[in-house]
C-alpha cells in the first residue's frame, strides 16, 4: 500500500527558500528549529541545504515545528 508520508522527495529550492524566509522573518535560528524538532542543528542544516532527498514526514515535522 502506498503511504505518501514515507514517499521520499527532493526538496525544491522554492520550499527551502520559503522556510528560510519564514525563519528569518520570525527570528527562528537553526538551533531553535532543531530543538523544536528534536534533532541536531546539523540535521536542520542538511534539511535546509535542499540537496538531499527527504520524506514528506520530515518536511511535515519542519512545518509543525515552525507552527
Amino acid at each position: 500500500m502506498f503511504d505518501a508520508a514515507d514517499d521520499a522527495v527532493g526538496v525544491p529550492a522554492e520550499i527551502v527558500d520559503e522556510i528560510t524566509w519564514y525563519m528569518r522573518e520570525r527570528e527562528v535560528s537553526r538551533a531553535d528549529l532543531a530543538g523544536a524538532m528534536g534533532v541536531s542543528p546539523g540535521r536542520v542544516s542538511q534539511i535546509l541545504s535542499g540537496g538531499e532527498r527527504l520524506t514528506q514526514r520530515t518536511l511535515a515535522s519542519v512545518l509543525a515545528a515552525l507552527g
